[in-house]
């Protein structure tokens, strides 16, 4: 029998993808770097390859989700995040390529540099931190390789939990909140983003896809429909540039939004930024 194998599956979206295989009824491994084995949950590390042993044989599909994410960490140790999300991301690659497993790789809108919206799949790579950097080594490393897919993503919204919880949270108290008017994002939801990737899995291997939001919006925007729903008086909003940080990887990204016209196959159209923040946004009224 063939299984499934969601590699960071204590993660957003790796919760979420077993979530849905579950509720499909396909079976599946999901990783966890912590040293436990019981059921469908292995251990691995990605930094760890010793663990890589775990990996069962009768894997046909996975999907890399692990690695550092923090574009903060990314930037204060570029050689431990370069470890995780190239060096050994590379090599459980070619691992599972041997195995001839078909290996979902998921990346991100950051290796553009945010000039312009709708980036298709033609246009210049200029990533403008170390983890838009990292993924783009990652992808043109594994482009040598046979039976992998990469995902390129826009901005989860549910990855935007504790920065909207601590601007509720300062709102109630009436205090001042400072989102940047110079970041955009174009926000989509993992449990679309789990779908694709699945959607993917099944399609023939190789191949950049993009999917994303279809429009950027402000973060200022964002604050800004928060304090409306709270009634809250937007008074207390002050938006500030994100160069008046000292945080190195708080550059401007104007656009993140990812044009889907050149997917290889078909897996959907954009999904609706606005519905998709909103709906979000009401979690936060009555809690």
């Amino acid at each position: 029998m063939n299984n499934d194998l969601i590699i960071g599956g204590d993660g957003l979206i790796g919760r979420e993808l077993s979530k849905i295989l579950n509720k499909k009824k396909i079976n599946h491994y999901k990783s966890s770097r912590q040293k436990i084995s019981m059921n469908n949950k292995i251990f691995l590390d990605l930094n760890n390859r010793s663990s890589w042993e775990n990996i069962p044989k009768d894997v046909s599909t996975a999907f890399l989700l692990a690695g550092e994410t923090s574009l903060k960490a990314c930037e204060e140790n570029p050689l431990e995040s370069h470890k995780v999300n190239v060096e050994n991301s590379i090599k459980i690659c070619e691992m599972l390529n041997f195995l001839n497993c078909h290996v979902v790789v998921i990346s991100s809108n950051l290796v553009f540099d945010g000039k312009r919206p709708f980036c298709r799949h033609d246009q210049d790579l200029i990533p403008q931190n170390q983890y838009g950097k990292q993924k783009l080594e990652l992808e043109q490393q594994l482009a040598k390789l046979e039976n992998i897919s990469i995902l390129r993503i826009s901005k989860i919204v549910e990855s935007l939990r504790p920065l909207i919880l601590s601007w509720r949270n300062k709102l109630l108290r009436h205090e001042a909140i400072t989102p940047f008017c110079d970041k955009f994002c174009a926000p989509i939801t993992v449990s679309k983003v789990a779908r694709i990737l699945i959607k993917l899995s099944r399609l023939p291997p190789g191949g950049t896809y993009h999917f994303s939001g279809d429009a950027d919006i402000s973060y200022v925007t964002i604050a800004q429909k928060l304090a409306k729903i709270l009634e809250i008086d937007q008074a207390l909003i002050s938006p500030i540039q994100s160069k008046k940080i000292s945080v190195k990887s708080a550059k401007a990204e104007l656009f993140s939004s990812l044009c889907m016209i050149g997917n290889q196959h078909d897996i959907g159209t954009n999904q609706n930024s606005t519905e998709v923040i909103n709906d979000f946004l009401l979690e936060y009224r009555n809690l």
